[in-house]
């Protein structure tokens, strides 16, 4: 039986200078391995018991009462116990107020995406200056708000510079870009304030051209926040532990040796081929808050060399993954030149345009944060959008309260779509995207692209949209109380097959459902038949209605509408905070 484990809080991490010793980090055992995709489908009780035999299938009725042996820690005459001593409408996963949680289980600890890990609220600092401060006579709008944004990279760095843009239509004909922290740009909210963007990027000048004769597919916005990483020196590294605080956010990093940290994101299944371009390069990133500090790392000289004792470190946040040497673990400090910076209150008018069609996107483009920490999208409004919000290489981002609509149908024949993204997380964590509406048929409405992990998509709206998980390890992230709408590919995913399975392990669909509450086919991709184990390993759906069949390593547990907690991100928050204030 697989079952996954993972370090509660107080955790200890081990500052060390060699090869990053750190004690008690462990996470998730690996199953079995097994060959193909052939597994038995352990349940209760017997009749409904079934061989999964072939393509690793069973079937979403029978999996409402079964779970597989591959993913549960107890047996399943105990767990069919556990979930009837619960209300209707509970799941076994959660209970009634989280006491049933275990996040050495099959569900992670979602309660740290966003914005400070849900410790702080958005910032609502007051406005510094309206960007019209700036504008001269016979100055542009674009020239402005250039200049105002010039201006404020010039102010000190420690205190929020925030540039208001007052209700009305603002011509916006160049790229905005951000590199400081603490910038916001706020409009007067996205009924009232407007950019209008007559122009694609590819016809903006000094605009970097995408490579290889493609369009703007998962790069370039208008509104750019763009930083850079300062690493320094690992912590795990430091000759003095005086470096470190209790009350400090740093980042524990994994990274890939010979495709080992990949193979452990899939659970250990060895019928699962990778893709080979990912290996030596998946970089894991992972916040945390240090708690207490244990011991002093000393520098000892011997034989004109260094040597070092251990200092322990505890972690607010429990680790979803083991740290091993072969992962090349490093804590480094979350430094950056981006940080607490945002954009709201603004709605993105695209010209109408026809679609370019997949990866030959002309640029219509609202919002792209890309290597910064502790940012954020607020009140965001786009019309006519090719994509609407890039996230790359981050943490920590929230985007909050976003709506994407066009005037009309942007491909009349309907086969391109209308559009791509409408939030795309690459290679980030702990991203947020909470409260979004779409009724513009992007080809991908939310969701995970490459090397991006731990996200939570929460409270959307869609008239029939779809919840993206798109290869190159991307993936353990959490859907929770979405309305897809229709309903009819709300699963189904893209992604180029030589980047792999479309998800790791341990992704989770919870309180999905469609506008008029029919069941959904279960996810699939361009290469993965719907249902089938070569999408992923390990999903779990807790009351999201599923029709035919589906992999035996997928836990489906059928919750009677209404499904309590409806939203599990803010329970998991709700709980984690409430349990900090007693």
């Amino acid at each position: 039986m697989v079952q996954r484990r993972s370090v509660l809080a107080g955790a200890l991490l081990a500052v060390a200078t060699a090869a990053a010793v750190l004690p008690l980090a462990h996470a998730r055992a690996g199953p079995v391995p097994q060959k193909g995709f052939t597994y038995w489908a352990g349940c209760e009780p017997p009749a409904y018991c079934q061989p999964a035999t072939g393509s690793g299938l069973i079937s979403a009725d029978a999996a409402s009462r079964v779970e597989a042996a591959a993913a549960v820690a107890n047996s399943s005459v105990q767990a069919a116990a556990a979930v009837a001593a619960l209300p209707a409408g509970y799941s076994k996963f959660w209970g009634a107020a989280g006491e049933r949680f275990d996040p050495a289980g099959r569900i992670t600890d979602y309660s740290f995406a966003g914005y400070k890990q849900g410790n702080e609220p958005l910032p609502s600092p007051p406005v510094t200056a309206s960007y019209k401060q700036f504008q001269q006579p016979g100055m542009s709008d674009t020239d402005a708000l250039l200049a105002a944004v010039a201006w404020a990279h010039q102010q000190p760095y420690d205190k929020w510079v925030v540039i208001r843009i007052p209700a009305g239509t603002h011509i916006l004909n160049r790229q905005i870009i951000i590199k400081r922290p603490r910038l916001i740009l706020r409009g007067d909210g996205s009924a009232t304030t407007v950019f209008k963007v007559d122009n694609p990027l590819k016809d903006i000048p000094n605009v970097p051209q995408p490579k290889g004769g493609y369009g703007f597919y998962n790069q370039e916005a208008f509104i750019n926040f763009r930083g850079q990483y300062l690493r320094d020196l690992a912590l795990t590294k430091v000759a003095n532990s005086s470096q470190l605080r209790v009350g400090q956010y740093v980042v524990l990093v994994l990274s890939d040796k010979g495709g080992t940290l990949n193979r452990y994101l899939m659970n250990e299944r060895q019928e699962y081929t990778l893709s080979k371009s990912h290996q030596n390069r998946l970089v894991v990133r992972f916040p945390v808050k240090i708690t207490a500090i244990q011991g002093q790392a000393r520098r000892a000289e011997q034989q004109g060399t260094a040597a070092l004792k251990h200092a322990y470190v505890a972690l607010e946040r429990p680790l979803p993954f083991a740290i091993r040497p072969d992962f090349n673990p490093e804590l480094l400090p979350q430094k950056g030149t981006v940080y607490e910076s945002g954009i709201e209150g603004v709605t993105f008018n695209f010209r109408w345009a026809f679609y370019g069609g997949h990866h030959y996107e002309d640029g219509y483009n609202a919002v792209e944060f890309r290597e910064v920490f502790n940012c954020f999208a607020r009140d965001i409004a786009t019309i006519n959008a090719d994509s609407c919000v890039f996230i790359d290489k981050c943490t920590g981002i929230t985007v909050k309260g976003l709506k994407i609509t066009q005037t009309k149908p942007r491909d009349p024949n309907g086969s391109k779509g209308d559009g791509h993204w409408g939030v795309h997380s690459g290679s980030s964590a702990d991203v947020l995207v909470d409260g979004w509406q779409c009724t513009q048929n992007m080809l991908h409405v939310v969701g995970a692209d490459a090397m991006s992990l731990f996200a939570v998509f929460a409270n959307g709206v869609m008239s029939n949209g779809n919840l993206e998980l798109h290869r190159g390890l991307a993936g353990q992230s959490l859907f929770t109380n979405i309305n897809v709408g229709i309903g009819d590919h709300a699963m189904q995913s893209g992604g180029p097959a030589s980047s792999g399975p479309n998800t790791v392990a341990f992704t989770t669909f919870w309180n999905v459902f469609t506008s008029t509450g029919a069941a959904m086919p279960p996810p699939g991709s361009n290469t993965a038949k719907q249902g089938e184990c070569s999408f992923g390993p390990d999903i779990t759906f807790v009351g999201t209605k599923l029709q035919g069949k589906f992999c035996a390593t997928w836990t489906y547990e059928a919750i009677p509408n209404p499904v309590n907690p409806p939203n599990l991100y803010t329970a998991m928050l709700d709980k984690r905070l409430g349990a900090r204030k007693a």
